[in-house]
């Protein structure tokens, strides 16, 4: 009746759990691993449903910084740059000076003509293609190439012979001490 507390000879050794297993423990175990000693398989604690655990934590400490409003930033209240395309958030956001928001003209870098086409710097050398070229499939590609013969094939059936050959001649003088 304590055959199923045995571990067989036989059975093939083994982690004592498995990565499967780790994944389907239940949702209060957890594996504890810390460098030096083996893996612990623990219970999680909840502070707030056990007594002795609740008794040894420490009060939230006051911040002093925690009732005060947030400091302004220093970027809010500047105008945007004349060249910077506006967008919803900052032409809302930006106070104009005389009491009209009158948003900056809108430059799209493909209407500049001093931009147009390729950016060219001058230290730059002219682009060079260094991409290979495409191979040429061949022209029979899935035709067999019997025209071809296989040197290889002849080659290694004149060897096979050869190796008869002297195989069948240490064979037959038996005092020359050669084992085959």
């Amino acid at each position: 009746w304590l055959g199923h507390l045995m571990v067989s000879r036989s059975e093939a050794a083994r982690p004592l759990l498995t990565p499967g297993e780790v994944m389907q423990l239940p949702p209060d175990d957890e594996i504890v691993m810390v460098a030096g000693i083996a893996p612990i398989r623990a219970k999680k604690t909840r502070y707030f449903e056990d007594a002795r655990l609740t008794e040894r934590l420490l009060p939230v400490p006051a911040d002093p910084r925690a009732g005060l409003a947030p400091q302004p930033d220093d970027w809010s209240a500047l105008t945007p740059l004349a060249g910077a395309i506006p967008t919803q958030g900052n032409v809302a956001a930006a106070p104009a000076a005389n009491g009209a928001a009158k948003p900056p003209p809108v430059t799209r870098p493909d209407d500049d003509p001093a931009n147009a086409g390729l950016r060219r710097e001058p230290g730059l050398e002219p682009h060079k293609d260094i991409a290979p070229d495409q191979p040429k499939p061949p022209a029979n590609e899935f035709e067999p190439d019997i025209d071809e013969p296989d040197s290889d094939a002849a080659t290694n059936r004149m060897l096979v012979r050869n190796m008869r050959l002297v195989a069948r001649q240490v064979s037959m003088d038996p005092g020359d001490n050669m084992d085959l």
